[in-house]
């Protein structure tokens, strides 16, 4: 197969062809499988609830990773089903990630220091300015 034969014909030949040509040096067939998961991984991406562009960097994460590791792949299931339980993956150390950046409720609370500095502002407030109500 040469490049222009897999330019052309995406979908006419199947993934362990595909695969073969790749490990025996033609990496440029990894274009085919590029092109025909594309769409099953953004669908993937977007329904984990990521916007475009975070699903589109997932992606090229996924496809990295697949291509370093495509000698391991051993066949026990279809590329698209080991493709895609790397997508999956992916999203999910993704959104662990991003829970941990996310603002928790501990850091709502105040410190020692921080309350001790709003009793000296309240304290400094003139008696006239300050009524409190109960």
């Amino acid at each position: 197969m040469n490049y222009t034969t897999v330019y052309r014909s995406v979908a006419q030949y199947p993934d362990g062809e595909v695969i073969k040509g790749i490990l025996s040096g033609n990496k440029s067939l990894f274009e085919i499988l590029i092109r025909r998961y594309n769409p099953d991984l953004y669908k993937i991406g977007r329904g984990y609830g990521y916007n475009h562009q975070d699903t589109e960097d997932l992606m090229q994460e996924v496809f990295i990773n697949s291509f370093q590791s495509l000698a391991k792949f051993q066949n026990r299931s279809s590329f698209k089903t080991w493709l895609i339980r790397i997508m999956l993956n992916e999203c999910y150390h993704k959104s662990k990630k991003l829970s941990y950046q996310k603002v928790s409720p501990a850091e709502y609370q105040l410190t020692k220091i921080q309350v001790q500095c709003f009793l000296l502002l309240i304290i400094a407030i003139p008696a006239g300015l300050l009524s409190i109500k109960n």
